[in-house]
Formats: C-alpha cells, sequence, structure tokens
C-alpha cells in the first residue's frame, strides 16, 4: 500500500490524536482537496471510512508506543525505512521516491535480504574492537585514525613507512580541517560533537591514554592501528534511531551509526548519555544489530 505525503495527512486526520512517535504527527503540509478521491481510487477509503485491513495498519502507526527509523546512504541511493510497533504488532513503511509504502511487519526476513545486497553476507571481520568513549574522545580517535588510513593509502605498497605524522599540532589541524575521506568528520557532523578549543583537545587525548588506546606519542594501540589500517575506503553508511516514551512522559531517542569500508569492515557507533560505544561489526553482525534498532 503506497501513499502520497498528501494521502497520509489525509489519513492522520482521521485519527482524532496521533502519538509523539507517529509519521502522521510529524507531517506539515496543506491538503489540495484531491486526497479522498485518490484514496477511494486505492480501495483505501469505502463509503468515507477506511477499509478494515488498512485500518489495522495505519492504527499501528497513529498509536505506536515505539518507533525506529533507517537511512541507509551509499554513493547511488538512499534507502529510508520507519517502523511502528503497537503491543506485539509493527508496522514497517518505506520512503519511496517521496511516498510512503507501509506494510505489516511479521519478520525481518524481507528486511534482512535487502540489507545483505548493500551489506554483504559474512561472520569474518578484520577486527574486534569493543572500545568506550566520551563523544570528544571519539572525535580525536578517529582523527588519529584518519592519520593511519592517510598513510596507508599514500603508502600502499610500500613497506616500513616514516611518513605518517602524528605531531599534536598535526592532530590539531586535522580535527579543525580534516582529510575529504575522514570518518571524523562524518559521526562529527552527523551528530554535532564540538571541540570547541585546545583544551577540550587535551583533555580527550588524557582520557585516550588513560584507556590505553594510544600512547604518550599519540600512536594507535595495536588493535586500533590494524582497524585503522584496513578500514580505508568508506562506502556506505546507516543512520539508525529508536524512539519510545518512557513512564514519566519523556521521549527516549537510542542513536546509532554504522560506517562500512567493505566486506569484512564495519565500524558501529552507538550512542547514549554516557558517551559512544565504538563496535567493529562483520557483515552479520551488522544486520542483527540494524534489527535491534527496527524491532
Amino acid at each position: 500500500m503506497i501513499l502520497t505525503t498528501n494521502e497520509c495527512m489525509f489519513i492522520g486526520n482521521q485519527y482524532k490524536t496521533n502519538s509523539t512517535l507517529s509519521l502522521f504527527n510529524s507531517l506539515e503540509i496543506k491538503l489540495d482537496g484531491t486526497e479522498e478521491n485518490t484514496l477511494k481510487e486505492k480501495g483505501i477509503l469505502i463509503n468515507g471510512d477506511i477499509d478494515e485491513n488498512s485500518k489495522e495498519i495505519f492504527d499501528i502507526v497513529s498509536k505506536g508506543e515505539k518507533s525506529s527509523r533507517l537511512i541507509l546512504s551509499d554513493q547511488n541511493l538512499i534507502v529510508e525505512k520507519y517502523t511502528y510497533t503497537l503491543g506485539n504488532e509493527s508496522v514497517i513503511v518505506e520512503n519511496v521516491s517521496g511516498e510512503f509504502a507501509f506494510n505489516k511487519l511479521f519478520n525481518f526476513s524481507d528486511v534482512n535480504d535487502e540489507l545483505s545486497e548493500f551489506l554483504g553476507i559474512s561472520l569474518i571481520k578484520n577486527t574486534n574492537l569493543q572500545i568506550n568513549l566520551t563523544n570528544k574522545e571519539l572525535i580525536v580517535l578517529l582523527t588519529l585514525v584518519d592519520i593511519y588510513r592517510q598513510d596507508e593509502l599514500i603508502n600502499y605498497g610500500k613497506f616500513n613507512s616514516n611518513n605518517i605524522n602524528l605531531t599534536k599540532s598535526y592532530l590539531i589541524s586535522q580535527i579543525d580541517k580534516p582529510l575529504g575521506s575522514s570518518i571524523a568528520k562524518i559521526l562529527e557532523t552527523q551528530y554535532d560533537i564540538q571541540l570547541s578549543n585546545n583544551n577540550d583537545i587535551e583533555l580527550a587525548i588524557k582520557g585516550l591514554i588513560d584507556k590505553k588506546y594510544i600512547n604518550e606519542t599519540l600512536e594507535l594501540n595495536n588493535d586500533l592501528e590494524q582497524f585503522a589500517r584496513t578500514f580505508l575506503i568508506p562506502n556506505l553508511t546507516v543512520l539508525l534511531e529508536q524512539y519510545h516514551i518512557n513512564e514519566n512522559g519523556e521521549l527516549v531517542v537510542m542513536s546509532g551509526f554504522i560506517i562500512s569500508a567493505g566486506l569484512r569492515n564495519k565500524a558501529c557507533f552507538i550512542f547514549s548519555d554516557e558517551g559512544v560505544e565504538l563496535l567493529s561489526l562483520s557483515s552479520i553482525e551488522a544486520i542483527e544489530v540494524i534489527n535491534n534498532f527496527l524491532k
């Protein structure tokens, strides 16, 4: 069942109230008067009432207690999906060229098949990271990762490179003006993480040293260096968001972000009030993480 934005607005108006999380609650457009007729033509409106099967789907979208959003982007296209859950029932909505396709979500097999076309199917990963950081530590660490990545790409096929620049002044310059393919820049922009002065950077460096992710000369530890030198060409990102209303009526948001740089190179960032967890994932693990957000 595919609806235009105007038709979605018309359906939303049939409900006295819509959940804060509802797609219907997020639409702010003027109707043009054609919506009722087009919905009749699609068999969704019958004698002025919403068709029973369609109403089951719209009720879940309207009254959803939990929702999630996925935006998968590669060089050629964007896939955007939403899920809405009410009790034990869920609906998945996909943005299809500005229109919305609604379907009951019975299992994730179709979703996983589609995800595997982008992420691949493999249990193998090049590194095994699971580290916890503050947001500012994340940007400093990823900037160091970017410097290693740059060194690896410049010296591809050579041995014993001595060109890597790990001076603090160069690190600061890269935070201010990151490389074109910077992983740090992707996360900094996506989550509006600001390192406002050199003191922020100094504190982040100290935190990374204390956690043994880097040493006093700004060298990455062995696991992170392996990650940096294999995570070379990011080609896909997945934004994940999950929303629910807690017992105090407050909106709670959980956010994750996946960057893929090939079949065996997936970096996952899970954000919370405490900071961010950085995980390296296989393709299968990445799909499982996405499933957990969408459920």
